[in-house]
């Protein structure tokens, strides 16, 4: 389907990065929007995401945690150096990796204690610009539904990370295995055929993170709901005929 016919079919909320973000026709802006692009994995939240260069088993590079003067993924000291895990579970279990970041925290927790923040090899989330979305009343904590439209696999997951850059392919690792997909987070990608499903106000918030179970009931009942009172007529089945898997995976997930 042509960028052109798309448009007679669903309202274009918005481009970000390159990507088209829509909603269906007539909709408000707050309200549920969707967008296909390639993926890349994030690890932040991850106990093992970053370590001190040189480290063996870290998933990432740790220039994407920050640098010196200014370390965004990671906690720091007073000093402003990051933390050093010290080994002792759980707080700390992975002894001399740093502490990695998430928006989405477990706010009973203290800020040197892993469990605070989203693990990205075992929860299923996205990470999102969310200065893009402001009029949708998108929250940290809200449901979306991921399809890879290339296999037909698709998976729940929660928002739990922003980005100032627009780009709007990341999920964790654990979304990206769930997909089928790549795992390693220093390299891996998908060109394409990633379409995310966005369900603002659809989440509890910040503060408390949700297990993958709860991840998958919820998220399946915002999708029940939205295609039952938003989109009575299905007309999302359609919106990518290009990605045959699309419309079939949509319609498993509970659509």
């Amino acid at each position: 389907m042509s960028h052109a016919t798309r448009s007679a079919a669903f309202k274009l909320y918005s481009t970000v990065g390159g990507t088209h973000v829509w909603q269906l026709k007539g909709a408000p802006n707050a309200s549920a929007f969707f967008f296909e692009c390639g993926l890349t994995v994030d690890a932040d939240g991850a106990p093992k995401a970053y370590g001190p260069r040189g480290l063996a088993g870290t998933l990432d590079n740790l220039g994407n945690a920050g640098h010196d003067g200014d370390w965004w993924g990671l906690v720091t000291d007073k000093h402003g150096n990051p933390i050093v895990q010290n080994g002792v579970a759980p707080q700390q279990p992975c002894l001399g990796f740093y502490i990695s970041q998430t928006s989405l925290i477990n706010n009973v927790l203290p800020e040197t204690d892993v469990r605070r923040f989203v693990n990205a090899d075992t929860i299923p989330y996205i990470a999102l610009p969310p200065a893009h979305f402001t009029s949708t009343h998108l929250k940290i904590g809200d449901q979306a539904l991921l399809i890879n439209a290339n296999n037909g696999k698709y998976c729940f997951a929660i928002f739990a990370d922003t980005k100032k850059e627009p780009n709007l392919g990341e999920i964790s690792i654990c979304a990206s295995r769930l997909l089928g997909g790549p795992t390693d987070a220093r390299n891996g990608s998908l060109p394409q055929g990633i379409i995310k499903l966005v369900f603002p106000g659809s989440g509890i918030g910040q503060g408390s993170i949700p297990d993958p179970h709860t991840i998958a009931v919820t998220g399946k009942m915002s999708l029940e709901h939205f295609s039952n009172h938003r989109d009575k007529n299905n007309t999302l089945l359609a919106a990518y005929p290009e990605f045959p898997n699309f419309a079939t995976a949509l319609t498993s997930a509970g659509y």
